[in-house]
């Protein structure tokens, strides 16, 4: 009697570790749950900008009929916290490009000799900051395979601003840079909104991909503009997550 209770006890257990049933909430799960993470990601960007002004002037005239979105890119570091299987914040550091460009402008009509006067040009406007976010993760699926909605408040802090204007001529190309921040903020905020999967590659490693959606909270340019400027931009983050 004794040896059948000993049996139908190993035989509940062996059950119980490999068929399990819905784990804990703190307890660990196949994905190796841990509290902190530390991460690296980088994002391709497909970023532009929306104008709001009472005032036209050539400026806003030429961006409102030749600006078209421009490739970008945002990339840095993560720290990610866990408290519960199903819910982390971030937080890191991130370097973004950011900004516009226009379609080529045809200026032909100034003057058809192939002189000093290019054929047609184009403008690229870089704006490049350090973007601290504070985001939250909400998880949907669990285990090896991760899928999680998120959404984040971030920091955006203008390290440059820089037009590029390319001249195109008859038998030549020129390109000029100038940097000018004086009509842009110094600070911003911005928000963004995901969806992401994390696959596990090793008990201690994960790779992430989430697409995302940034959008300007506050304009970028600062007062002394005479017109208010707000980034777009969709992209897809690939990163790598280590388990600390």
């Amino acid at each position: 009697m004794k040896k059948r209770i000993l049996l139908l006890f190993l035989l509940i257990s062996s059950i119980e570790h490999y068929a399990g049933g819905e784990p804990n909430l703190f307890s660990p799960s196949p994905f190796e749950f841990h509290r902190f993470h530390l991460g690296f990601s980088i994002s391709p960007d497909y970023s532009f900008r929306e104008l709001q002004t009472d005032l036209t002037t050539l400026e806003t005239e030429r961006k409102e009929k030749f600006d078209i979105p421009k490739l970008g890119f945002t990339g840095g570091i993560t720290l990610l916290f866990q408290p519960i299987k199903r819910v982390s914040f971030e937080t890191g550091l991130f370097y973004a490009n950011k900004g516009e460009k226009s379609e080529k402008i045809d200026t032909t009509y100034l003057n058809n000799n192939a002189g000093n006067t290019p054929n047609d040009f184009t403008i690229t406007e870089n704006y490049k900051y350090i973007d601290i976010p504070i985001k939250m993760n909400i998880y949907i699926l669990t285990g090896n395979f991760q899928l999680f909605v998120s959404g984040s408040i971030t920091t955006n802090i203008l390290t440059a601003h820089e037009t590029v204007q390319e001249l195109f001529y008859y038998n030549s190309t020129q390109t000029t840079t100038t940097k000018n921040n004086d009509k842009f903020a110094a600070l911003g905020l911005s928000s963004q909104i995901g969806v992401g999967i994390d696959l596990g590659l090793t008990d201690l490693i994960y790779f992430r991909a989430e697409p995302t959606y940034r959008q300007s909270l506050t304009s970028i340019t600062n007062s002394t503009a005479s017109y208010d400027q707000f980034l777009k931009s969709t992209g897809i983050y690939f990163g790598l997550f280590i388990k600390l």
